[in-house]
């Protein structure tokens, strides 16, 4: 979708001859040597499970004047220190920004063949993100219909929407679908390349900003896996701390503790708790010293 937005030329390859294996077409950037607009924005992925956007990308549109940020996918199958480490990155980007819109593309197969459990990935995506906020913000959210085969037009996807709605039957799935584009950066009509573009910018132009600081609005995205391990790491540095304070290694420690103070931006209790743990070892440790210290300043004992 960024590479689309930003002019990028799209066009449509083998997926052999593009990853050198694989069946069926996929969408590329045109390269510049090729005629192509201009070089490509943002990596497009090819997989179903794994995002191609390793940490998120920020890329300033000029026309518009609004910063994109290009985030990892959801509920990827990376392993957990990927899926952490991005939450946390997430987060720190929607904290920054004054203000947040919100457009999340879903694959048009994701819907058509596994249904109802697509939609339920999509509602536990925005419920982790919104909370219980969602349905204060769900006018906030823009909802992309990505790979819609050509030979479907908009009646049979107003049938499958309909279909959809009527087997999960829930207020914030139908608002979705009630803001939802089609998303199609492929043109054939040469003079109408730059229309589905400014369509697509104007939607998201028109959609209502989330004017408070992300960071008190969005939460993370992470699966139960994904929290155990971030828990593990927690714990492990919180035990590295003690270490380090039974060797007397208190720059360690001091080191420690802040990986530990920027684990905090994901805001999980459990988090928050080992977080709190650490800071009265430190606290408790440092005060027996300095009670020492004064001690043994009382007794001149300065052997």
């Amino acid at each position: 979708l960024l590479n689309f937005l930003f002019a990028c030329t799209m066009v449509s390859k083998k997926k052999r001859d593009v990853l050198g294996k694989g069946s069926g077409d996929i969408i590329v950037v045109k390269p510049e040597a090729e005629g192509g607009a201009r070089a490509e924005i943002s990596p497009i992925g090819h997989s179903a499970t794994v995002s191609k956007t390793l940490l998120p990308f920020l890329a300033h549109h000029e026309e518009s004047d609004v910063v994109y940020c290009d985030a990892p996918g959801f509920l990827d199958t990376r392993p957990a220190l990927f899926n952490i480490v991005n939450a946390c990155n997430t987060r720190l980007c929607l904290m920054a920004a004054e203000s947040v819109k919100m457009v999340l593309m879903i694959d048009f197969n994701t819907l058509k063949t596994i249904r109802a459990r697509g939609l339920t990935d999509i509602l536990k995506i925005l419920t982790q993100l919104f909370g219980d906020r969602l349905e204060e913000y769900i006018d906030c959210i823009l909802l992309g219909l990505n790979h819609v085969p050509p030979n479907y037009d908009d009646g049979d996807i107003k049938e499958l929407v309909e279909e959809l709605t009527e087997e999960t039957p829930n207020p914030i799935v139908t608002k979705l679908f009630e803001n939802m584009f089609i998303f199609n950066p492929i043109e054939t009509n040469e003079k109408s390349v730059d229309e589905p573009r400014q369509a697509v910018l104007q939607r998201i132009n028109l959609l209502p900003a989330i004017k408070r600081n992300g960071g008190q609005v969005f939460k993370t995205v992470l699966i139960d896996s994904d929290i155990q391990e971030l828990l593990r790491i927690s714990e492990i540095i919180k035990d590295k701390i003690l270490v380090s304070l039974k060797e007397n290694k208190f720059e360690n420690a001091a080191h420690c503790l802040h990986d530990l103070q920027r684990l905090r931006v994901i805001d999980h209790a459990a988090v928050e708790r080992i977080h709190a743990q650490a800071t009265h070892l430190l606290f408790t440790h440092f005060s027996k010293l300095t009670g020492t210290f004064d001690t043994n300043c009382y007794l001149c004992n300065f052997d």
